[in-house]
């Protein structure tokens, strides 16, 4: 129930008289400079009213009444004054606009996380000069709204309505949402009464749709937002994202970049509650998120396995698997042996075929191998059994009837060499 400040306390008897107009003004108590305070009221206006007595605490709710008096009821030096005081205030109007009035200027940035996301910018009047969709989801959600310029707790409504229209907030569901603030240096606003009413103007909706939504907020610093920024990431998102890594989750960028807070979280493992909990405690905030490098940088995955892409030493690793080297069909020429079956010596002349590690003469798999050219030619001698010149011919198996070695499956054909 706001407080009803008595007029006796807060106006002097002059402003008491009749036929005066007194106007009751109730609103939060935003801000204190000096005699003044600065209501935001119901309907979203921030107005300065001087008060003459004690100073409500801010975040306080009051209601302050506020004489209007009628101009005929001032003495007639008074109202000669005032109306001199007008003809001046038109004639100065431009001038004293451009000198009273601060320019326009960002003062913090608010992210809305349904899961669509977005971040206003508000300036120093709270009003929001710029609105900027992180996600696809957020987009829809600013092409149906029109929010530049309206004030911040209209803007906040406007996004809540617009996530229930487009089925983002829906009856009978568990709806999470997450409000962050982060203010600008030399912003003098108290952060968590800002967030409280935000947070005010979002239920307002909620209420009148009969939805529950489960709504957290977290303060960020400056310098975080704007690491998020470089991420793609919302500033509460990624002050989410440092909570849960260092708490030992396996939560990536892509995962908030994609998900909802809380199925990023809970497919992790975790307790988004708990999470959020922790990322609403500001203390060593630039500690955690160096905590969290070190750890992301630990776990990225590195550019190749050891090993990827070396050979086997003696594999050709330039032909498929299971091909052969094929031979020169004009050489038939395999490992020599004797005619007491026992194996030949090597030669100069032999054919030698080396794989991997060990040489051995002829072929693998009953291919004959491939002979090196040889630059001097063999003399010829008759063999002593045959007298063949012929060395092709000087076979040492059984005669086959037309006088040609016979070849099975299990081994080429021997031919008898020149000794």
């Amino acid at each position: 129930m706001p407080k009803l400040f008595k007029m006796k306390q807060y106006l002097p008897k002059l402003f008491r008289k009749g036929g005066d107009i007194v106007e009751q003004l109730t609103g939060m108590v935003m801000e204190r400079t000096g005699s003044h305070v600065i209501l935001m009221t119901s309907q979203g206006e921030f107005k300065k009213v001087r008060i003459a007595g004690s100073m409500p605490d801010i975040g306080e709710e009051v209601r302050i009444p506020v004489v209007h008096r009628r101009f005929f009821n001032m003495p007639r030096a008074s109202w000669l004054a005032a109306a001199a005081a007008v003809i001046l205030l038109v004639l100065a109007s431009p001038l004293l606009t451009t000198i009273n009035q601060p320019p326009e200027v960002a003062m913090a940035y608010i992210s809305v996380d349904i899961n669509p996301s977005v971040e206003l910018t508000m300036s120093n009047r709270y009003n929001i000069i710029d609105a900027q969709a992180i996600n696809a989801d957020g987009e829809k959600i600013l092409a149906g709204v029109d929010i530049k310029g309206s004030n911040v707790k209209n803007a906040v409504a406007s996004i809540a309505e617009e996530a229930i229209e487009l089925g983002f907030i829906r009856k009978n569901y568990d709806n999470e949402a997450l409000l962050s603030v982060s203010l600008l240096p030399g912003a003098n606003i108290d952060k968590d009464v800002f967030e409280k009413t935000l947070v005010a103007s979002a239920n307002s909706v909620l209420q009148k749709n009969k939805i529950e939504v489960a709504f957290q907020t977290i303060h960020v610093p400056s310098i975080v937002r704007e690491n998020a920024k470089k991420k793609g990431l919302s500033s509460g998102k990624y002050a989410v994202l440092i909570e849960a890594v260092n708490a030992g989750l396996p939560v990536t960028e892509k995962d908030m970049r994609e998900k909802s807070i809380v199925v990023a979280i809970s497919n992790a493992g975790g307790q988004p509650e708990q999470i959020i909990g922790q990322a609403r405690q500001e203390e060593q905030f630039d500690l955690k998120e160096q905590k969290y490098r070190a750890i992301a940088s630990q776990t990225r995955p590195a550019g190749s396995a050891p090993g990827e892409g070396q050979t086997t030493p003696g594999v050709i690793t330039d032909k498929p698997a299971g091909d052969t080297v094929k031979p020169n069909q004009d050489n038939k020429l395999i490992e020599p042996i004797r005619r007491d079956g026992g194996p030949e010596d090597r030669r100069s002349g032999s054919s030698v075929n080396v794989v991997g590690d060990s040489t051995k003469t002829g072929t693998d798999n009953n291919q004959p191998a491939v002979t090196p050219p040889v630059n001097t030619t063999p003399t010829i001698t008759p063999d002593d059994t045959t007298g063949s010149d012929d060395v092709n011919n000087n076979y040492m198996g059984p005669e086959e009837p037309s006088g040609q070695p016979s070849v099975n499956d299990d081994q080429m054909s021997r031919v008898k060499p020149n000794f």
